[in-house]
């Protein structure tokens, strides 16, 4: 355990020691290992954490299932229970002290720490950390609120279109997007709107400059020069969830980053004045033993990482060759987004406003759309519900068969004809129901009907 006091750093009810930082670790994106001590029961938990190259260098706790195949794990994907950023998103205030370590060379260089190894030594460190963001069995999964407080309209069923399907996880993913995957900046828009809907503006305070030049090594080399910011808002209606989110953010002065993979003059792309949310959670959010938040708030793609790789795979004879690419994801926030639109309305132009418009009533014509299929289900399940009452209601007079009804020989005459009455009234109402409100006159129902006149005829002459 490291016991240099420039390597220590207190945070709520925690200590945390920096031992180590291997920079080539998983494709040069590096990993620092750290320790921490609880204040109370003196426990002491040792764990990794990576920074991550698509993510613009943020820190993130580091657990490999296995480093055969590296993969990170972000949170229980197969269940949607997690963020792909925020699950695993260190406390900014540990994530700043080790950039300012590592700018100073402090944290001795271990190349050979990795995120798999380091937890078999501690089984019970093991556990606690898949029970929070194993991809199949992690639990952390934010803050939830009642789906409804999100104003999402229950949808019909695509298997059972005579069902309301209960609102969930799969509608915030609808209306919000989900990262990590393909996204649209109406999805990242529409979860904005239910921020400003139901939150306002307090205060916004810089927290320090975030500056840096890199890359991964192999697709882009980027420069970024930003202040890392944080805005206050406070609740004002009457949802669940916190009474006050801090939505930290960076406030991007000029990106530029360069494609390594192209050699024409179009290699280089260059972004200025752009708001980046980066993680949003109670503005009282204490930082727990693996250096995470306490919890966040999931809003879908409105908080995503601005760099996404794609991987192609060509097939060539017996093996597939693959080569790692990435798209810049700065469309999604050059859209006037609350409370960036509160905080700086100049920076957005008439071009951006427009945007919003087209969007707002593509939402209104969407929200519509659901809306008129759900009250037509509706309908229907009413009408079978009512079928079903007349159903018990002539099985509880006794007058559901006719057969059976002329067959009963404890009726006198007078209950039967009553039961016969409340039979036709029952037929008749059904009838017209089916017909939609009115029988129709057809040639077949004439020619029954002038047969019977007949039948009736002879009988009297008889």
């Amino acid at each position: 355990m490291s016991t240099d006091p420039s390597l220590s750093i207190d945070i709520d009810d925690y200590t945390f020691n920096l031992i180590s930082f291997n920079p080539t670790a998983y494709e040069n994106r590096g990993i620092v290992v750290l320790n921490s001590r609880n204040k109370t029961s003196g426990e002491v938990i040792e764990f990794a954490i990576y920074r991550s190259h698509s993510d613009l260098r943020f820190w993130r706790l580091c657990y490999i299932a296995n480093n055969a195949e590296p993969v990170f794990s972000k949170g229980n994907w197969s269940s949607y229970i997690g963020h792909y950023v925020q699950t695993t998103f260190i406390h900014l205030d540990l994530q700043l002290f080790i950039n300012d370590a590592l700018a100073k060379n402090l944290i001795p260089i271990d190349e050979t720490s990795d995120c798999h190894d380091i937890y078999l030594k501690n089984p019970a460190t093991l556990e606690k950390i898949k029970h929070l963001i194993d991809e199949k069995t992690g639990v952390r999964g934010g803050i939830e609120l009642d789906y409804k407080d999100y104003g999402f309209i229950e949808r019909t069923s695509p298997y059972y279109p005579y069902d309301i399907q209960p609102l969930g996880k799969n509608d915030l993913i609808a209306n919000f997007g989900y990262c990590g995957s393909q996204v649209s900046n109406i999805k990242v828009y529409n979860a904005s709107k239910f921020l400003e809907n139901n939150y306002e503006y307090v205060s916004n305070d810089i927290i320090a400059p975030y500056n840096y030049t890199g890359g991964d090594s192999v697709n882009f080399d980027l420069t970024l020069n930003s202040e890392l910011c944080v805005v206050t808002l406070r609740k004002k209606t009457g949802i669940g969830g916190p009474d006050e989110l801090s939505l930290y953010y960076l406030k991007i002065y000029e990106l530029s980053i360069v494609n390594k993979l192209k050699e024409d003059e179009a290699k280089t792309k260059t972004v200025n004045n752009l708001y980046l949310p980066v993680f949003l959670g109670p503005r009282i959010n204490p930082i727990n033993e693996f250096g995470l938040y306490e919890t966040y708030m999931d809003l879908g793609a409105y908080i995503c990482k601005l760099i996404e790789y794609t991987k192609n795979c060509i097939n060539k004879g017996e093996k597939y060759v693959c080569t790692s690419k990435y798209s810049l994801l700065t469309d999604l926030y050059k859209i006037p987004l609350f409370p960036f639109n509160v905080i700086a309305p100049e920076s957005y132009s008439e071009e951006d406003l427009k945007k919003i418009k087209s969007m707002d009533e593509r939402l209104f014509i969407s929200k519509k759309r659901t809306l008129d299929t759900s009250i037509a289900t509706i309908t229907r399940q009413i009408a079978n519900l009512e079928r079903e009452k007349e159903n018990l209601e002539m099985k509880e007079f006794g007058v559901h068969d006719h057969e059976k009804l002329l067959a009963d020989k404890s009726l006198n005459e007078q209950q039967i004809k009553e039961k016969k009455e409340l039979l036709e009234y029952f037929q008749n109402k059904r009838a017209t129901q089916r017909k939609g409100g009115k029988r129709k006159k057809t040639k077949k129902n004439k020619k029954s009907r002038k047969k019977n006149k007949k039948t009736k005829k002879k009988s009297r002459k008889k």
